[in-house]
Parts: C-alpha cells; sequence; structure tokens
C-alpha cells in the first residue's frame, strides 16, 4: 500500500505516497510540525469556517488538505498534470471533493491556453517546474487570478490566498489588476517569491560570468524594490512570524538574506 495516515495538528488525514516526488520523510515533517512552522501558523491564524482559501501551486495539495481540516472552502491550482494527479488522489482519499475545487490549471494576470514545454512562457512557468516532463505536447488552460478571485470568493467570507509558484508570481505582481482584485476582496496572502526563476542566470565564456551575475542580481533587486514599492501603498508587508516590513530596501535586503516568503495583508 503506498497510502499513509498523517497525524497532524491539524487533525487526521491520509496521503497517497505514489509518484509523490516530495516523498515520505518529507510528510514526516508535517506530521510532527517541523515543516515551516510559521507556514503553519499563518494558516492556524487566518483561516476558520468562514475562510475562502486559494491555493496557488497546490502541489501534492497538503496545504489545500490543511485548510479543508480547518473549515475552508478550498479553490487550488496545480499546473503540472503528474503532480496534479497526485492531489487529486490525496483529496479523494479524505472525501474533500466537496471542500477542495482542484484545477489542472496555472495561473497568470490573463485567461489563456498554453502547451507545457521547454519554450514555455517562464513568467506563466518557470522551466524548474516542468523540467524532467515526458510529455512537451501536454496543453493546459490558464486562468487569471483576478477572474478566479472574483468569481471564487464570498464577500462576506475572509479571503486567504497562497502563492508559491516558482517564479510565476512575478508577472502576478507586477500586475495593477491583480494587485487592485486582491485590495478590493481584502486577501491576505502568504507569498513565496523565486527571484530570477523567470530569467534563470546563464553562465557566460570568456571570464563574462562575473559582471553577468553581477547585473543579474541588480536586475532581481530593482524588480523587487519597484514591485514591492508599489504593493507597499496597498498592503501591510509582513514577515511569515508577523513582525512587520516597513520598506521596499528592506524587502530587498530580505531576499537577498535568504528570506522569500512573506505576508501580504490587504485588509
Amino acid at each position: 500500500m503506498s497510502t499513509r495516515k498523517i497525524n497532524s495538528r491539524f487533525g487526521i488525514f491520509s496521503v497517497d505516497l505514489k509518484d509523490d516526488f516530495y516523498g515520505d520523510s518529507w510528510w514526516d515533517k508535517i506530521e510532527n510540525g517541523s515543516y515551516e512552522p510559521d507556514t503553519m501558523n499563518f494558516l492556524s491564524q487566518f483561516i476558520d469556517n468562514d475562510s475562502d482559501f486559494i491555493d496557488v501551486g497546490a502541489a501534492n495539495g497538503a496545504m489545500s488538505l490543511i485548510s479543508a481540516l480547518l473549515g475552508a472552502k478550498v479553490l487550488a491550482y496545480e499546473a503540472i498534470p503528474g503532480i496534479y494527479e497526485v492531489a487529486k488522489r490525496n483529496i479523494e482519499l479524505n472525501g474533500f471533493e466537496k471542500n477542495i475545487d482542484l484545477r489542472n490549471t496555472a495561473i497568470s494576470n490573463v485567461d489563456g491556453i498554453m502547451t507545457l514545454s521547454s519554450k514555455s512562457d517562464p513568467n506563466i512557468l518557470s522551466s524548474i517546474t516542468f523540467s524532467g516532463l515526458q510529455d512537451k505536447t501536454t496543453e493546459i488552460q490558464v486562468n487569471s487570478l483576478k477572474n478566479a478571485i472574483e468569481k471564487f470568493h464570498t464577500p462576506s467570507r475572509n479571503l486567504v490566498v497562497k502563492i508559491d509558484i516558482e517564479g510565476a508570481e512575478w508577472k502576478l505582481l507586477k500586475d495593477q489588476r491583480t494587485i487592485g482584485s486582491l485590495k478590493a476582496h481584502n486577501a491576505v496572502v502568504l507569498l513565496a517569491i523565486h527571484p530570477g526563476f523567470h530569467r534563470p542566470f546563464r553562465v557566460l565564456p570568456l571570464g563574462a560570468t562575473k559582471v553577468s551575475k553581477t547585473m543579474w542580481h541588480l536586475h532581481n533587486a530593482v524588480e523587487c524594490f519597484r514591485i514591492f514599492k508599489h504593493i507597499d501603498s496597498k498592503a501591510k508587508i509582513l514577515r511569515t512570524n508577523f513582525d512587520a516590513v516597513r520598506s521596499p530596501k528592506r524587502v530587498v535586503a530580505l531576499m537577498f538574506g535568504g528570506c522569500h516568503e512573506f505576508i501580504l495583508d490587504f485588509r
């Protein structure tokens, strides 16, 4: 049997380990509470029976399952078909089909269709996301986060959004309509940022690598500063331990210091 029961702080649920690249040891951390404790505290603080939760980048479905256990109505997106199937089995194992609407869909700032391949738009799907895919001709739907929010969220309920999409978050964060929708719906967002994943650093010949890497870091810093300067006027920016981040410059410093998760409170 490839199934396993997880006795977490949020309750007991089952998972199917078949084809789950995270592996059994990763679920050990979920069970014993050592996996990203700040993330777990975020979920427990902001999600309850009055919450709508949008899981952008659902992976194996762990955060969606936990949110459903906490009472939320969940809309989950996972773009990669094989990983989507893992999450789908986990949802079905726990009888959460009515609680969790899982879609094999990518999220961006506009609706559309894309083909999974090495030529896929890295601003929608980073190459690290679909590396190793055998089927290079798979087409998937792309949904606008703004439209997803407006169709899914009930205004009388709390809106919580998790965004962890390996570099594709930069396109979302640059889009004023997306940020405006998050603000209009008083969203609280758990955001993972991946600097440079949408334009991977390239090694160059003849000693040019050092200069290229310096420019790559500078580009990341400028992009991060500009984006968070705009967000700073719309939302409170917090670290995942709930400490306030009081300036876009501080976000950049934290990013280069290895802090890649933030809370955006649009309420």
